[in-house]
């Protein structure tokens, strides 16, 4: 079998980072920003932030099907 990791697409995370802290928090979001080279991984870019970069942390629904499968 075969498996492939791949970046999320950017497009929809854009606007997250224009929202205030109360608004990212009312979506389940948090913003952060990177305070060392690892440990920051960014799933859109698969690459770690680098210090003082900023992230938002929030859960991705990666399969929105209603099946048994659904994440």
């Amino acid at each position: 079998m075969n498996f492939r990791i791949s970046g999320l697409p950017a497009e929809p995370f854009k606007t997250l980072f224009d929202l205030d802290d109360a608004a990212l928090a009312a979506r389940g979001a948090q913003r952060v920003y990177a305070d060392d080279s690892t440990g920051y991984p960014c799933r859109v870019s698969m690459a770690h932030a680098a210090p003082g970069e900023e992230l938002i942390l929030m859960s991705y629904e990666h399969q929105a099907a209603r099946s048994p499968y659904r994440a």
